[in-house]
């Protein structure tokens, strides 16, 4: 009778210790399958915003050339507007968006006075990009 027991408390703990690896395989699925999808946002957000028919795109372009057009400008901010409510619900991380954008922030102009190099200790008053 003892043996019967014996057998059937090594089959419960069998049964458990299957089910924990179970749940933790599931868990190491989910995990996969999260950032998947996450590197799927990322990547669909990069081709509206740097894609070569990104009306985005375009529109950031103008602010540096000329004034976008009111709607052009509602698009851009919208956009922005879009990441930031994908970062409140956490389903973009902070890292993830800065890498997204570091190119272009890094690119913008550095406004900052420069020095004469000539004999005169005058402030030159043009900026350097």
């Amino acid at each position: 009778m003892l043996e019967v027991q014996d057998a059937r408390a090594a089959a419960e703990i069998l049964f458990y210790a299957v089910g924990v690896a179970a749940a933790g395989l599931s868990a190491l699925e989910y995990r996969k399958n999260s950032r998947r999808e996450r590197t799927q946002w990322l990547f669909e957000l990069y081709q509206r915003f740097y894609g070569d028919k990104s009306e985005i795109k375009k529109t950031w372009k103008r602010l540096d050339e000329e004034r976008p057009s009111p709607t052009q400008l509602d698009d851009l901010l919208n956009f922005f507007e879009f990441i930031g409510i994908l970062r409140s619900r956490q389903e973009l991380r902070p890292n993830e968006i800065e890498d997204m954008f570091a190119f272009r922030s890094e690119g913008w102009p550095r406004m900052t006075p420069s020095r004469s190099t000539s004999s005169s200790s005058t402030t030159s008053t043009s900026m350097l990009f």
